[in-house]
């Protein structure tokens, strides 16, 4: 785990950053980071840090190789995803979890918060908007997956399945 010495390092960096791509946050964060467990550390430490929901990176100790299109994929989904938890989920805790499963990798997003009513991926698009369809489209687009899965006052679960290299078409 990072410590608040690294933290404030990283934000000092991350506002200078800010500055130079403003309005590119993955970029900020291709160019931050060389891994991918790295970058979700990063982004973990920075929920809770700016949310007050405790957050942890649960990897499987190994490093996981991405091309550079899937890392940012990657990124931008787990992202986005994090950024709606304090708004939308009344989450306290929420944890990132990072898999190769077979030659594809896993990332699976966890949060204690209020269950969805419905966590069809149709429905999810309907009802959250467009940050749900600009997921799947991304993962679909690489040939990977989203499943979301919900029970009542258990939280939900969000998982992204991608293959390691993107795939020539």
């Amino acid at each position: 785990m990072l410590s608040n010495k690294d933290l404030e390092e990283i934000d000092i960096f991350d506002n200078a950053l800010y500055e130079k791509y403003n309005d590119d946050p993955t970029n900020i964060l291709n160019h931050m980071f060389v891994s991918l467990e790295a970058t979700l550390e990063w982004l973990t430490a920075r929920l809770e840090n700016q949310s007050g929901i405790k957050a942890d990176l649960r990897k499987n100790g190994k490093l996981i190789h991405v091309d550079k299109a899937i890392h940012s994929v990657l990124i931008q989904s787990v992202q986005e995803i994090l950024m709606n938890l304090p708004t939308h989920t009344g989450a306290s805790k929420a944890s990132v979890s990072l898999k190769q499963n077979g030659p594809d990798v896993s990332v699976t997003i966890e949060d204690d918060g209020i269950s969805l009513i419905d966590s069809s991926i149709d429905s999810l698009i309907r009802y959250e908007g467009s940050g749900f369809l600009k997921i799947l489209e991304r993962i679909h687009h690489l040939g990977g997956d989203l499943s979301v899965e919900s029970k009542k006052d258990q939280g939900t679960r969000v998982t992204i399945t991608v293959p390691p290299y993107r795939r020539k078409h």
